[in-house]
């Protein structure tokens, strides 16, 4: 420093020589007008550490920074000045003061890490979640998109699961079947953060699974390994590679829509990310995938995940021309099919549990049913009539009027028993027990009992009519829909002179 500024000076001024060698004026000023020997003694000497009027006070500091080391200075000045008034130091000072202090108890215990390597033959996968706002050209407004991201700890195979909401464990089990269709196979470990969408609690490494994804892990015969909480570090191969996909794809591209999106992520996969040669590895994923695919667990994967197919609303799919049933829950949902032998197998995506077997038919345009997967018309029935034992099951003096009510709907009204027990349980909901009760014997003496005469009664009965006008509305004929069923003298009162609608 002394030989820069003598130099610079030499030819330039106090100020022009401070800019160039980056010092103050006052410090070339002063290393100017020094000799050699004076200038080694004052770089060479030890500095000697100046008193601090807040020296009196570091046991505290050191007592409250310990406890809090965020707690803000101005804070902590206040808390030292009303204690000790003496003090009159400033915030600046102060702040200067206990910065070294403020480190000591802020640094963070240090971990030590060693490398882990890992061979083809561990077929582990590590697994996170992630989400960004898109500009989708279709939109005039941003989108959330929530994504996963499988990638293999050994090749770095890589791939992406897109969709518009927030993950659910639905959407999260589906996220895994899509992934093992795109790498032919079930990976023996997968690797999580302590998502609620595999872990409900953990407590000194004891993990409480999600049940529904717990299932999903020993169906498919693999091990979920969870990492310890707020610990990014294990698995960092995945949080790199979520940075990655940000980086490199999601925020240097432009797209139209979701389905845009999820159909460009694909080629971006296969066209970029598994073919680029990775700074780690040294080579290409997806030709380290090659020698890691070979431990993948492809039969199990295939037993149920061959193809994914749509349920119509009949609860029917097709399969090479022909259409076979499932069973009613199924109805617009997709499942997967798989055909062997002669024969199509369909089983739940969720759970790979079979859900129907049919004999593949060789003719076309063939509809392959199976009636069980259907609910008959006695089912129904018995369904309709659980409702209604289920909206009077609160009061147990009614049981036997509701069931001697029920069978006789049935008998009156066979072609459409089941829709008027479903309306006898809305009027349940609707009139309270002592109504049913005023009219029961009216009920019973009636010639053919229906929801619309049963209506008529429990109004009269609510708004505390005679009851002895409950009788009239027994004989009472009908209430009709139309004017064709009319009497010709209520029709005649409905027309003008002239022979004109009203």
């Amino acid at each position: 420093m002394y030989y820069k500024i003598k130099t610079f000076r030499s030819s330039h001024s106090v100020r022009a020589t401070a800019k160039l060698a980056n010092h103050s004026p006052a410090t070339v000023q002063k290393y100017s007008n020094m000799s050699l020997s004076q200038a080694n003694k004052a770089l060479l000497e030890p500095k000697r550490d100046r008193k601090s009027q807040f020296d009196v006070v570091s046991s505290f500091i050191e007592e409250v920074l310990e406890f809090n080391p965020k707690i803000p200075a101005v804070v902590l000045l206040r808390k030292i000045k009303e204690q000790y008034p003496e003090i009159t130091g400033q915030v600046r000072a102060f702040c200067n003061y206990i910065k070294p202090l403020r480190e000591k108890y802020q640094n963070a215990p240090i971990r030590y890490f060693h490398p882990v390597k890992t061979s083809e033959s561990d077929s582990q996968v590590q697994v996170d979640l992630g989400e960004i706002n898109l500009d989708y050209s279709d939109f005039t407004f941003d989108v959330k998109i929530y994504f996963v991201v499988f990638v293999f700890s050994y090749s770095r195979m890589m791939f992406i699961s897109f969709q518009d909401r927030p993950y659910k464990t639905d959407d999260f089990i589906k996220a895994h079947l899509e992934a093992f269709h795109y790498f032919g196979g079930v990976a023996k470990e997968y690797v999580y953060d302590q998502t609620k969408l595999v872990v409900i609690n953990e407590r000194c490494r004891e993990v409480l699974f999600n049940e529904k994804f717990h299932h999903f892990a020993l169906k498919n015969q693999f091990t979920p390994v969870v990492c310890e909480g707020y610990d990014p570090q294990s698995k960092g191969k995945v949080e790199r590679a979520i940075s990655y996909i940000k980086s490199s794809f999601l925020t240097c591209e432009e797209f139209n829509n979701l389905s845009d999106l999820r159909s460009k992520g694909l080629d971006w996969l296969n066209e970029v990310a598994n073919c680029r040669i990775h700074n780690t590895t040294g080579c290409r994923p997806v030709e380290l995938f090659e020698r890691e695919k070979a431990y993948l667990n492809k039969d199990l994967y295939r037993q149920y995940c061959d193809r994914q197919v749509c349920v119509d609303k009949t609860n029917l799919i097709n399969y090479r021309g022909n259409k076979y049933s499932v069973p009613y829950i199924y109805q617009c949902k997709k499942i997967a099919i798989n055909a062997h032998a002669g024969k199509l197998y369909c089983h739940d995506i969720a759970t790979g549990l079979q859900i129907a077997e049919h004999t593949i038919s060789y003719e076309k345009y063939q509809q392959i049913i199976n009636s069980k997967h259907y609910i008959s018309p006695e089912e129904k029935l018995y369904r309709a009539e659980q409702k209604v034992m289920s909206a009077f099951a609160d009061v147990s003096t009614c049981i036997t009027f509701v069931s001697s009510l029920i069978q006789r709907i049935k008998e009156d009204n066979r072609n459409y028993a089941r829709h008027q027990l479903l309306g006898l349980v809305s009027l349940a909901y609707k009139y309270p027990v002592p109504c049913w009760l005023d009219v029961e014997k009216a009920i019973f003496s009636l010639p053919k009992v229906k929801i619309s005469v049963l209506t008529r009664l429990l109004d009269i009965s609510f708004n505390n009519i005679d009851f002895e006008q409950i009788f009239d509305v027994v004989e009472y004929e009908p209430a009709r829909s139309s004017s064709l069923d009319r009497s010709l003298e209520v029709y005649m009162k409905k027309l003008k002179p002239g022979g004109q609608n009203a």
